[in-house]
Order: C-alpha cells, then sequence, then structure tokens
C-alpha cells in the first residue's frame, strides 16, 4: 500500500494494472525518479519499478554504442528540416535514451521542441515536455493535432502504436516539421512494414521518411576481469563463419583481436558490467525513397540495401 501511495496509484485497486511514478526520490548524494507497474496475479499484486539517475547526463552517442559513421549518419538525418526519423526496438532496448541524445543534438534556444511521452522519464531544459494521460483525453493523437497549432520545429513522439498517430505523424513531417519516433518492429526494414499495416500509403511513407533505426542492447564484459580466449569451440567458429566466412581465429590473434570470456568479480554481475546499444541504420537516399514510393516489397528493398554495402543487425543463436 505504501509503494501505491507515493507512486499516486489508486490504493482501493487491486484487479486492474496500474502505472505510477516516484519522483525526488534521494539516495546518498543522488537524486532518482522511479516508473512504477503493477500487474494482479494468481499469487496477488506484483510490482516492477524501473529507476532512472537523475543526476546523469544524458550520454553521447559513442557512449550507446554507435560507430563514428552511424554517429555522422544520424546527424545528417537530425540536420533535417522536415521528415520523419524512426526508431525501431523492443520494450527495453534503450530506444528513450536514444531519443533524449538525439534531442541534445539540437539547438534547445533556436528551435521550438516539443516531446509527447507515456511517461516523461527524464526532464530535459529547454524542451517543451507533455504527459501522455488518457484520463483526461490526453493521447498521442489530440496532443499532436494541438501542437500543430503550436509551431513546432521538432516533434518528438515516444511511440507510435496505432494508425491515427502514425498518419498524424506522417502529415506533420510534410508540412515542414522534423518527427523523431520509435516503433515496434523487429529491425530496421521491418519498420516499413509495420506502418504499411497502418494503411500509410506508399508514396506519404517514401516522401516523408528520412531514415529507419533499430537496435538492441547487449552486455559488456567486466574490464577487470575479462579472460582471454586462446580457442574457439567447434559451433563458434562455426557461428562466426555463418556471419563472416572469411573469419579466421588465428589470423585475428596475431592482429590482436582475441575474443573473450566472462568471468566474475566483485566489480561486476557474473562476468558483465554495464550494456552497450548495437544499432543497425537505413539513410534514406533518393532511389530508396523511390522503392518505398512504388510499394516494393521487402525483399526488393534489402536486395538495394544490400548493393550499397548496408550492414544489417545479425541475430543467431549457438
Amino acid at each position: 500500500i505504501r509503494l501505491k501511495v507515493v507512486s499516486n496509484m489508486d490504493i482501493s485497486e487491486k484487479r486492474r494494472s496500474q502505472d505510477g511514478r516516484i519522483d525526488n526520490f534521494t539516495y546518498g548524494e543522488t537524486t532518482y525518479s522511479m516508473r512504477v507497474s503493477t500487474v494482479n496475479t494468481v499469487n496477488g499484486e506484483k510490482f516492477v519499478m524501473r529507476i532512472f539517475d537523475e543526476n546523469k547526463e544524458t550520454v553521447s552517442f559513442e557512449e550507446l554504442g554507435f560507430s563514428e559513421e552511424q554517429v555522422q549518419a544520424v546527424k545528417r538525418m537530425l540536420q533535417k528540416s522536415n521528415g520523419i526519423i524512426y526508431l525501431a526496438g523492443a520494450t527495453g532496448s534503450g530506444k528513450t535514451t536514444t531519443l533524449y541524445s538525439m534531442i541534445e543534438e539540437f539547438d534547445k534556444d533556436a528551435l521550438n521542441i516539443y516531446t509527447i511521452e507515456s511517461p516523461v522519464e527524464k526532464r530535459i531544459e529547454g524542451v517543451n515536455q507533455i504527459q501522455i494521460d488518457k484520463q483526461s483525453q490526453n493521447t498521442y493523437p489530440s496532443v499532436m493535432k494541438t501542437l500543430l497549432r503550436q509551431d513546432p520545429d521538432v516533434m518528438v513522439v515516444g511511440e507510435i502504436r496505432e494508425a491515427e498517430t502514425a498518419e498524424i505523424a506522417v502529415q506533420a513531417s510534410l508540412t515542414g516539421h522534423l518527427v523523431l519516433t520509435t516503433i515496434h518492429a523487429n529491425n530496421a526494414l521491418d519498420s516499413v512494414t509495420r506502418l504499411s499495416e497502418f494503411k500509410i500509403e506508399s508514396y506519404l511513407l517514401g516522401a516523408s521518411s528520412v531514415g529507419f533505426l533499430s537496435q538492441r542492447l547487449v552486455r559488456v564484459l567486466c574490464e577487470k576481469c575479462k579472460q582471454k580466449r586462446e580457442d574457439l569451440k567447434v559451433y563458434e567458429e562455426m557461428w562466426i563463419k555463418k556471419i563472416n566466412p572469411d573469419f579466421d581465429y588465428e589470423q585475428e590473434k596475431a592482429k590482436g583481436n582475441y575474443i573473450y570470456s566472462q568471468n566474475g568479480c566483485d566489480k561486476c554481475v557474473s562476468g558483465y558490467k554495464g550494456r552497450v546499444a548495437i544499432l543497425e541504420m537505413i539513410e534514406v537516399d533518393e532511389n530508396l525513397r523511390e522503392l518505398i514510393s512504388l510499394d516494393k516489397n521487402k525483399s526488393e528493398l534489402q536486395e538495394y540495401l544490400d548493393s550499397t554495402g548496408y550492414k544489417r543487425m545479425e541475430v543467431q543463436s549457438i
């Protein structure tokens, strides 16, 4: 009950799932905010809290895990005056953190920037942040329609969940606004298919799209205790060669490129410390824009991307 009270939840409601928030929780010299979620199970209510360090600065693209090539590509996208940048990924894959890093690239004194979030996870000075509240009928579509009368330069839409939000975002991008948003899709190219399911006309999707990104989080080996591998198991080498047929571990070791395994020490958790994003990124050029506008299927789009040297995110199990 105490957790519900401090999270501004209804303490009398036990059957319905609820979302709440705890702000300005101080432990030591650090101030945290927490997103709290409840769900009713056969054993009673279960609580999950996501903890955010309010003292932590927004991280750079390099710290997130972007390569130098990816940093330059995303900065080119953010320099556009209109269009949409889509960021795909599963729940908990760090999409919001990446969006905040993108926002920091803008001149907040010169641009009128709005974010629409559910909920607002981090306060950003110089940015107009709006929290979705269905009880007061502040939904993504209703807020976006209002913002179009506020003369925004940049609109950050927390998530495209349904057709109406997708349609308004596309219309906003075609009328002189830069839109950043997230979408649930398996990879960057699947975002195009996902948007088609929302009945977005192909010519509008092609005309409005600036870029498609997709990311996942992977654990980072602890620098203190990670162990150098002299040999690989047969199935490990087979897995690597499936992605890179020219891989030769002996040659890589001669260059100083070793593969490491986790160990575990008092400075980490089971050999891992921290996480980093791995990304795939599609910067929409005129050829790809035309292919999307002509409603080409996924295999045709993939064939074109492969011809440009596009690097896919490979997910394999071993």
